[in-house]
């Protein structure tokens, strides 16, 4: 069931595996199931929330997370926003796509754009559409 693979996303995103690859796979499986909306029960969508929420925010705030990550886990939270799930009720998905711009431009002037570049586009797409 869609429970039992967010339910396994969940415990191997929050592990303390350091493979940033195998993150990032699991947020695009994230993303990908929760952009089936018919698929997705409110239950469901709580299993993954903080897992979403911590990487929107660049590890809160640690930045220990690749560009790449951030990305999608922006994506899913926009997707979330789309099929009226809440992710924070204290910061908004506008809010947390601007700080992530904010950080991606100090990456790129550090000369060591990693994804950075392709997050602020995805950062000004998720923008675009919702405002």
């Amino acid at each position: 069931s869609w429970d039992n693979i967010l339910s396994w996303c969940n415990k191997n995103i929050r592990s303390e595996i350091n493979n940033m690859n195998l993150k990032h796979g699991i947020l695009l499986c994230m993303k990908h199931i929760l952009e089936q909306q018919a698929l997705v029960c409110a239950d469901a969508f709580e299993i993954v929330k903080g897992a979403i929420r911590y990487h929107s925010l660049w590890c809160l705030g640690e930045t220990t997370c690749p560009p790449s990550c951030v990305s999608v886990a922006l994506e899913c939270w926009y997707q979330a926003r789309r099929n009226n799930f809440e992710i924070d009720e204290t910061l908004s998905l506008e809010s947390a796509c601007l700080a992530s711009i904010r950080i991606s431009l100090q990456i790129m002037k550090s000369n060591e754009d990693e994804g950075a570049s392709y997050l602020c586009t995805v950062t000004s797409t998720i923008l675009v559409n919702i405002w």
